[in-house]
């Protein structure tokens, strides 16, 4: 069973570094993504709207919503039964770069507005299949980087979110120790020695034959007694250790295995990828 992530809405605001609308909704091709904006900025009149952003163009498992602002403008984000304030807006950003505004909104600054994911990433972000997680991991974290960095760029985007994928991925199970090898069994028990064992019949036949393989008996009964309080005691010690090594190996091995199949997910996940997302250094 995979631990209990905390929500997708917490995880995406604590790598962005700030509070922004997160939702969820089916995105196939064609989706037309609204919200409502409401800005103040000097010198302009106070605007209360719904926007809407183009359709997609394929099936998407996340976006990240830009929107173009007058520098100094107060923004604030109602979607999906969240209202939120942004941030002030910086003077400048690497999506205002890549995709200046235009015609009347020349020198406006390009910001991202909300996330939104497919209702299949929130899912898998919840289900207990470790392959849809790890898709739903990448993603998050992907339109993650997208906000933190207020960048457009694919492939940048990507880069970073591969970065970040193995310690977000740790940071999201519990720290366990690997157990190590198993403790090694004492083996079998000694053999209690038996008065006749092997002993030939001409021998059990006579009084003082037997008399000595007694004798001899008595002796070896007297090392197998050390032995076996010795083997005893060790196998008693390997019986609590070899329980406690169970009991964190299960454990462990299970989440070695979950983070595993995460990860091979995510990393299938990215291949898949148009070109676009392939290329960057960071």
């Amino acid at each position: 069973m995979l631990p209990v992530f905390p929500s997708l809405a917490a995880f995406v605001v604590s790598l962005v570094g700030y509070q922004i609308p997160v939702v969820c909704q089916p995105l196939p091709q064609g989706t037309v993504v609204q919200a409502t904006i409401s800005l103040t900025a000097p010198d302009y009149q106070p605007f209360s709207g719904t926007v809407s952003w183009p359709a997609t163009s394929v099936d998407a498992g996340g976006l990240t919503l830009p929107g173009a602002f007058p520098p100094g403008s107060s923004v604030t984000v109602a979607v999906g039964g969240q209202s939120v304030a942004l941030p002030p807006m910086p003077a400048d950003t690497p999506d205002t770069d890549e995709n200046p505004p235009t015609g009347g909104a020349t020198g406006w600054v390009v910001i991202p507005v909300f996330i939104v994911f497919d209702q299949s990433i929130c899912d898998g972000w919840t289900g207990d299949d470790p392959a849809s997680r790890g898709r739903a991991l990448l993603t998050a974290i992907h339109e993650s980087m997208h906000a933190r960095w207020a960048d457009g760029n694919e492939a940048l985007t990507e880069c970073r979110a591969l970065q970040a994928f193995p310690t977000q991925l740790n940071s999201l199970f519990p720290v366990l120790t690997d157990p190590g090898a198993p403790p090694v069994s004492p083996g079998a028990a000694p053999v209690k020695p038996r008065l006749t064992a092997h002993t030939p019949a001409w021998q059990r036949a006579h009084p003082v034959a037997m008399q000595r393989i007694r004798a001899r008996w008595k002796q070896q009964l007297v090392r197998w007694k050390n032995a076996y309080s010795t083997w005893r005691q060790a196998y008693t010690q390997w019986t609590h250790a070899h329980a406690q090594w169970t009991a964190l190996e299960g454990p462990w091995s299970a989440q070695q295995a979950d983070e595993a199949q995460m990860t091979a997910a995510a990393q299938a996940l990215d291949a898949a990828q148009p070109p676009q997302y392939h290329g960057a250094t960071c």
